[in-house]
């Protein structure tokens, strides 16, 4: 009887002490080295928009810690970010801007011994019929010391970069008409 009362008690405070270790992830932007994007054309001005719904954050990653987040918040730092990157490595030949909205559909980082597995699901939707759905894992990532969360900004950065060396995307934004 006293052997099943500490598991009882063991797991409660495990269950205790899990609850009280959950920490909300902020995302900020990770740039991103000069020139490991190519230079591409666009049209005209790109404008990326986030379009996740305002949501109770999700779960992200559960180890030791548990880190949670608001989709909303990181499909909009990954919006700028692919914004920017946009900016700083097209050159505009055209005047037909576009308009791109991306939605974030899954992001959580699986845990391993010393690396971690990144899991990205997402979309970008444009006019006249445009959509690309991208699903990036990235295995292998080591956790370096500083820390979990820069591991999360780096993993939306890789994203962008993805976004960016697929030549649909490319092709979309430079292209000159939209019929």
């Amino acid at each position: 009887m006293p052997t099943s009362f500490f598991n009882l008690l063991s797991i409660t405070l495990l269950c205790l002490l899990s609850a009280c270790s959950a920490k909300t992830y902020q995302p900020q932007e990770y740039s991103l080295r000069d020139k490991l994007i190519r230079d591409f054309e666009v049209s005209g001005t790109i404008s990326i928009t986030a379009i996740n719904m305002q949501e109770n954050p999700r779960v992200i990653y559960a180890n030791l810690l548990t880190f949670e987040s608001s989709y909303q918040d990181i499909a909009h730092v990954m919006a700028q970010q692919l914004e920017k990157e946009i900016i700083e490595n097209s050159t505009v030949d055209g005047d037909l801007d576009k308009q791109l909205y991306l939605q974030l559909d899954n992001f959580y980082i699986e845990p391993g011994n010393k690396t971690v597995t990144f899991h990205i699901d997402f979309t970008l939707l444009g006019e006249r019929g445009f959509e690309k759905h991208f699903v990036f894992s990235s295995a292998g990532e080591e956790l370096k010391q500083s820390g979990i969360e820069v591991a999360f900004d780096n993993s939306i950065a890789l994203a962008v970069k993805r976004v960016l060396y697929n030549a649909d995307t490319l092709q979309y934004l430079a292209r000159k008409n939209l019929k």
